[in-house]
């Protein structure tokens, strides 16, 4: 499979190569250097074909734990591993960090559905220094799940992290590049959020990639779904309001992929 290499790819190699970059790159240290102890390019390729297999690992015990039949399990990992944006986005593009992060939510709701506070929480701490997003979406995946003291407890540490790293590090890094289509998404929050409402004009929705065919299917099997399965969806509305920051809507509304692909084997 060709790798494609995404501006925001760029900013992850040279993480990975000891290279000092701007914000938010900094601030998702885990996987760039890990990439670099595994050879740099080679090492982003190694970790994303292991983070799809954690994910659909974790995703078919997920289902299993939900009271779902094996044959149900199989059909969530197969359509989770041959879904468009699997290839498009977490294989075809190693040099991101949406592999790890989808690994992480995947361990976020598998441990939310067997009730484990304390795995909960490690995903949400492996979070805070892999993508920020991943925290929220797997806050999100807890909310109704997780033993309120627990969630609050994890989610509490994992922005706290979050928080101390844009502290001790914003002052020193160097400035976003210069291109004027991407300046406005680099640097603090708020100037994002600006950007990308001028951008989608509160266009949220994206049906391509194939989630046009998933996402009516998903609202049916919700109703036929075990409790704990309904209980994800808090998970949809926190990838659909991430998507307002970036240009792919379909790539960042993907990421509820566990709420939807559950409810849709539930059928």
């Amino acid at each position: 499979m060709a790798i494609r290499l995404t501006p925001d790819g760029v900013h992850y190699l040279a993480m990975a190569a000891g290279g000092r970059v701007c914000a938010p790159f900094a601030f998702r240290p885990l996987v760039p250097l890990l990439a670099g102890w595994l050879g740099g390019l080679a090492g982003f390729r190694v970790l994303a074909a292991v983070s799809v297999a954690i994910a659909a690992g974790l995703f078919g015990r997920t289902l299993a734990a939900a009271g779902l039949p094996a044959e149900r399990c199989l059909a969530g990992v197969l359509v989770f591993l041959l879904h468009p944006w699997c290839g498009r986005w977490l294989l075809s593009c190693p040099v991101l960090v949406d592999g790890p992060s989808a690994a992480l939510v995947a361990l976020g709701c598998w441990a939310a559905i067997i009730g484990d506070p304390y795995l909960f929480c490690v995903a949400l701490l492996l979070a805070a220094v892999t993508r920020e997003a991943a925290i929220g979406l797997i806050a999100a995946a807890g909310l109704l799940l997780v033993p309120g003291g627990w969630w609050v407890l994890g989610v509490f540490l994992a922005g706290g992290l979050h928080a101390i790293m844009r502290a001790q590090n914003r002052r020193s890094l160097p400035p976003p590049p210069m291109t004027p289509d991407l300046v406005g998404w680099y640097g603090s929050p708020r100037r994002v959020l600006r950007t990308a409402i001028r951008y989608h004009r509160w266009r949220i929705l994206d049906l391509s990639e194939g989630w046009s065919a998933l996402i009516p299917l998903a609202l049916i099997g919700w109703f036929s779904a075990p409790p704990e399965l309904q209980a994800l969806w808090p998970i949809v509305p926190a990838a659909a309001a991430q998507s307002l920051m970036g240009t792919d809507r379909a790539r960042f509304q993907a990421c509820a992929w566990p709420a939807v692909i559950a409810w849709v084997v539930c059928l």
